[in-house]
């Protein structure tokens, strides 16, 4: 019931991404845009790979663990708008991966 600590941080990020000005409700344009806008977390953080993940100079961590971050904050503010039960969908899908073959039937 949208309890979890995966629905809790989505609240959180969501709580502040509304104080911060940005919308709380999403069109189907806007909801494109926002998993643009993961992917271009996603982009990043290959870059921080890239680069040998040095130190950010805004937070006391990686870049690519800043990145990662940046990522997981907008995933679940995503889910918390669209009424996404994130907990749930990460047990779930954890629970069928299980019963998948190995690679999941593929060569890699």
């Amino acid at each position: 019931m949208m309890n979890g600590p995966l629905n809790e941080r989505g609240r959180m990020s969501r709580a502040l991404a509304e104080e911060k000005g940005f919308g709380a409700s999403y069109t189907v344009e806007s909801a494109a845009m926002y998993i643009a806008l993961m992917h271009s977390e996603l982009s990043e953080m290959l870059e921080a790979v890239r680069a040998g993940s040095p130190r950010s100079e805004k937070i006391a961590t990686s870049l690519e663990a800043e990145e990662a971050a940046d990522l997981l904050i907008r995933l679940t503010h995503y889910c918390s708008v669209r009424g996404i039960d994130l907990d749930e969908a990460v047990a779930l899908k954890h629970e069928y991966n299980k019963g998948r073959p190995f690679k999941h039937g593929k060569k890699f």
